[in-house]
């Protein structure tokens, strides 16, 4: 009997339909849930919220051959009409060297082609700064310096946090502490 019962199911998964090698083979009505990461809202333009940059950025980023965490806390960024987003968000630069953190304080990616005051960027991954010449300075991910531009000091801006982004007409405001480049999407 037992060789029986092993036959006939046996037999009768072998008649279960197929979707192919990527579906999971469950009878139709069990139960199953399928795991999914996380979405950022891809609706909203503006200014990103805080639950978006909590499911969009990583824990830690690579710059000039280190890794180092992210502080989410000091962390902004926005969202075009067509979808496409720029971000920044300070870094924990302990481990690099001092030449390194005095450029290097922030991480900051765009998907789209931007002005940051003078300065034309390109859609990447950068490093950036605000330097003690009041300029804000761009690198690529190896250090090198892509160019620099000046900053503004905001003297009526109320309660400055160490990084954070303000929607300013058509464009934006990056700011560190008082200091502010101008993003102007193109």
């Amino acid at each position: 009997m037992h060789f029986f019962t092993s036959f006939l199911l046996a037999g009768s998964l072998a008649a279960l339909p197929s979707a192919g090698p990527a579906a999971p083979a469950f009878p139709a009505g069990f139960p199953v849930q399928m795991a999914s990461a996380p979405q950022v809202s891809t609706t909203a333009t503006g200014l990103l919220s805080p639950a978006d940059l909590e499911r969009l950025l990583p824990a830690t980023v690579f710059f000039s051959g280190q890794s180092a965490p992210l502080q989410l806390r000091n962390s902004a960024g926005f969202r075009n009409a067509a979808g496409r987003m720029v971000w920044a968000g300070l870094v924990d630069t302990s481990g690099y060297s001092t030449g390194v953190r005095e450029k290097y304080q922030f991480y900051f990616v765009t998907e789209l082609p931007l002005t940051v005051g003078t300065l034309t960027v390109q859609p990447g991954i950068y490093g950036g700064g605000f330097l003690s010449d009041n300029n804000f300075v761009l690198l690529d991910v190896a250090g090198n310096e892509i160019g620099r531009t000046a900053v503004t000091e905001d003297k009526e801006l109320r309660r400055p946090r160490p990084l954070q982004m303000t929607a300013e007409g058509s464009g934006f405001r990056l700011y560190l502490g008082r200091q502010y480049a101008t993003l102007s999407p193109r």
